[in-house]
């Protein structure tokens, strides 16, 4: 997911800051408290790697372009545009069509602050009351199992053993996230199947292998996910057809997540080029911390109020020391400014708001491109069932 979340989390999954990062006792603190008898030791590995992968990430970026605040972080040089226009080549490979939007028509869309304020409040309302989903899904790594779960049980087919959904094909996929490490994935997925998001089984075929499978309860929550990072693209192009993502249709879902497992790569790569999204991906619950905070903002009013966000920790069930430590890591790469007594608030730079939209504007672009296929596979199942239904009668 280097270029989501997001160009994907998905998107959306997950916009990672870079130049300053909370102590391994800080990291701790927060691993604890969001894994109550899990493994901390394994947790605070995770946040080593994904801090490594920021400061790839940023290298990577400053030898591509130059830097500019005033523009969300980089001013992209030849080279970097040029990597740009390939991602388009290769995204227009992966759908079989051109495709129907560009980044650069979404990002300078000038309703493109109504659908930043609709996705923040769609996706602070997805997690808000439930501290445990908080502590659960907004932890890096488990979020990466989470999401890869969904796309590889999707996109499996029974007669070719090379896409069952099982423990190394999990571990092949995440290790493109830098989970590289084996006993780390197996941490993360010992707590999914813990709370009953993935179950094991054997295989019917052969019985030495162990298949995984997610539950309900992962798939109505990837429903969710998955439609709250397509409410900006419905305010921007309300004409093109959303609906079945909308309306979180289990059928359609289960399309979107096979035909989105070949846009992986390019989404990794895309990822890659935001930086200031990455850091707070790269913190728990930092994806959730950052659209809170924004969210005040933009209900006070005014783009630069000062926002109280130690109100967050009570709200999220994470620790204010946590909270202390990413502003101050926001700070340090200029997203924000601490101020007041005993800098209990913050105030948005204006380069955290074009950053955002940039993050926002790249996940919608990946999104958006799934979305054409996933339609078309979709429509043309609907077609054959029934045409078949017809033969039959």
């Amino acid at each position: 997911m280097r270029t989501f979340v997001a160009r994907w989390t998905c998107c959306a999954v997950g916009t990672w800051v870079s130049r300053s990062f909370s102590s391994g006792r800080a990291l701790r603190g927060a691993v604890g408290s969001a894994d109550p008898g899990g493994n901390k030791k394994a947790g605070v590995a995770a946040g080593f790697r994904v801090r490594w992968l920021v400061r790839h990430a940023i290298l990577r970026a400053k030898a591509a372009g130059k830097h500019c605040p005033a523009r969300g972080g980089l001013i992209p040089s030849s080279r970097s545009r040029l990597g740009a226009g390939l991602e388009k080549d290769e995204l227009e490979r992966l759908a079989g069509r051109r495709l129907r939007l560009s980044f650069e028509e979404i990002v300078s869309h000038p309703r493109l602050p109504e659908a930043r304020r609709a996705y923040i409040a769609a996706f602070c309302d997805l997690y808000e009351g439930d501290p445990f989903l908080v502590r659960l899904l907004l932890q890096a790594g488990r979020f990466l199992v989470f999401l890869s779960a969904a796309v590889l049980e999707a996109a499996q087919d029974p007669a070719r053993r090379e896409t069952w959904f099982t423990v190394s094909a999990l571990k092949r996929q995440l290790s493109m996230h830098g989970h590289a490490s084996d006993r780390q994935v197996d941490h993360l997925l010992a707590r999914l199947c813990e709370v009953g998001f993935i179950e094991q089984n054997r295989a019917p075929a052969d019985r030495r292998v162990r298949l995984l499978a997610t539950t309900d309860k992962l798939r109505s929550h990837h429903a969710e996910w998955l439609a709250t990072h397509f409410v900006p693209l419905a305010k921007l192009y309300p004409d093109h057809d959303y609906r079945p993502v909308l309306a979180r249709n289990q059928a359609f879902n289960v399309t979107h997540c096979r035909v989105g497992l070949p846009f992986f790569p390019v989404s990794v790569r895309l990822m890659m080029t935001l930086p200031d999204t990455m850091l707070f991906f790269s913190h728990a619950a930092g994806p959730l911390i950052q659209n809170a905070v924004l969210k005040a903002a933009i209900d006070a009013g005014d783009p630069t109020a000062a926002i109280p966000y130690m109100d967050v920790a009570d709200r999220f069930g994470v620790s204010r020391t946590h909270i202390r430590n990413l502003m101050n890591a926001a700070q340090a790469a200029g997203l924000v400014r601490i101020i007041g007594r005993g800098g209990r608030s913050i105030e948005i730079t204006p380069r955290h708001w074009a950053s955002y939209d940039r993050g926002l504007a790249v996940g919608m672009y990946l999104h958006d491109a799934v979305n054409l296929v996933a339609m078309r596979d979709w429509t043309e199942a609907r077609r054959r069932s029934a045409a078949h239904l017809l033969t039959v009668d």
